[in-house]
């Protein structure tokens, strides 16, 4: 096993409860229930009824969220997992830019219900899943993902190792195999946003990862060397210096939790428009507008130009400029529609926004000018980290959980928010999963 692979995990593998500091386990618990919001929404989605409808004829112990339905754990990291990603809306680590927490939640949750362990070993197994993925995210770089992978996928399928490693106690050895394993099973592609696999990537991953740990456990052989080779192969150099900054540090608190239900590359933009709207601008009085930003997007997975769905509009620098625009409210999931995609209003905007690459401007850099018969606007992208700090979200946090939580669970929801905030507490997490599997709403 690779020297420093190994010493993540002897870092973060027997991770305890007092092996991190308390802004950290504020931050976990704040990206678990946002997740368990966006889970629950995301459970009323096609793919989510589709993904039950295959595995209907299975039973287990393990809660399939927003539905009265338990299969094996395997099956509900996967059916969660898929889920928690549908609405886009999952929170975002900004270490390792992408949804960590959208892959090892899904996997560490499950296990955890299987196996009776309390909330503390969840919160544990989560917070060591989300350190290990992320740092292995930035040690493998940026031309991963400019070759066009989807990282929540490549690089969550290893958090899901270490947190469901966590939960089961494996030793160095098995983790060094999982971790093989796992390297065997990486995917997920750019070419599929704005479609349902989309966020299969983080359900399958979750699965993936899961059954991994379980199979290294039993004695299964992978070699251990395979991240590297593997991510040498897609990325190039590795290079493990790259973390060195990050020692003392959990990054689990330096996480976005998103405003809105679109992709993390269109949050900046969302805001720049609503800085021009609460300015005086409106659609009627547009000319034509351009989206401008580092020319990388417009090969990847934000250029769309003109979105033919509610799920391409996820992803569409232009498309949420005009959705804005035309005044839908993106932290409403239900904006994201293919009836406001595909209506005359935004037919006639979408036409008049051009996404324009600028070799000016840094990655996630950028702004929207706008002309109007008055003459020309400009507004710069804001950063996109705006959702805080770990003791100021606490009031976003809530409100966001429970306007994604209460059309699913009913007042369930205000006892998940109290769960979720003593989880340390908790014995086991049967509570969280009954609660979260009683849905107020027909959803199949």
């Amino acid at each position: 096993m690779p020297n420093q692979l190994n010493a993540l995990w002897e870092q973060y593998g027997r991770l305890s409860a007092n092996g991190f500091p308390s802004e950290a386990g504020l931050a976990a618990r704040q990206c678990i229930l946002d997740w368990l919001g966006c889970t629950l929404a995301g459970s009323t989605e096609p793919l989510a009824q589709i993904l039950r409808a295959e595995f209907a004829a299975e039973n287990g112990p393990a809660t399939v969220i927003g539905a009265g339905q338990r299969t094996s754990a395997k099956t509900a990291a996967l059916i969660n997992g898929a889920a928690g990603h549908a609405l886009d809306f999952d929170d975002t680590n900004l270490v390792g830019g992408f949804h960590a927490t959208g892959v090892v939640l899904p996997a560490a949750l499950a296990l955890a219900e299987e196996m009776g362990a309390s909330g503390a070993e969840l919160l544990c197994a989560y917070i060591a899943g989300v350190e290990v993925c992320a740092r292995l995210r930035v040690v493998i770089g940026e031309e991963h993902y400019r070759q066009g992978w989807h990282i929540t996928s490549t690089l969550g399928i290893f958090g899901a190792v270490a947190a469901s490693g966590r939960l089961m106690g494996l030793d160095t050895e098995q983790f060094a195999r999982a971790t093989g394993l796992a390297a065997s099973q990486v995917g997920g592609v750019h070419a599929n946003f704005g479609t349902m696999a989309k966020p299969f990537h983080a359900g399958f991953a979750a699965e993936r990862g899961l059954l991994s740990a379980r199979l290294a456990q039993r004695g299964f052989t992978a070699n251990p060397d395979a991240f590297e080779r593997a991510f040498s192969q897609m990325s190039g150099e590795i290079d493990w210096s790259r973390i060195d900054s990050l020692a003392d540090m959990f990054v689990v608190t330096d996480t976005l939790l998103k405003r809105f239900a679109s992709g993390h590359g269109t949050q900046a933009t969302i805001l720049a428009t609503r800085a021009l709207m609460s300015d005086g601008l409106v659609a009627d009085q547009i000319i034509r507008a351009e989206v401008r930003t580092n020319d990388l997007v417009l090969s990847s997975a934000y250029g769309v130009r003109v979105p033919r769905t509610g799920l391409e509009a996820k992803f569409s620098l232009p498309g949420v400029c005009a959705l804005t625009l035309l005044g839908h409210d993106l932290t409403a999931p239900g904006s994201f529609s293919d009836e406001n995609v595909s209506g005359p209003a935004f037919m006639d905007l979408i036409r008049r926004i051009e996404l324009v690459g600028d070799p000016k401007f840094a990655h996630g850099e950028g702004e929207i000018a706008v002309e109007t018969r008055s003459g020309w606007v400009r507004q710069r992208f804001p950063h996109t980290r705006d959702s805080g700090t770990v003791e100021s979200r606490v009031k976003l946090v809530n409100e966001k959980f429970q306007a994604l939580a209460a059309p699913v669970v009913g007042v369930n929801a205000a006892r998940l928010r109290e769960l979720v905030s003593n989880l340390d507490e908790l014995p086991n997490v049967n509570e969280i999963c009954t609660l979260v599997r009683t849905s107020v709403t027909c959803v199949g």
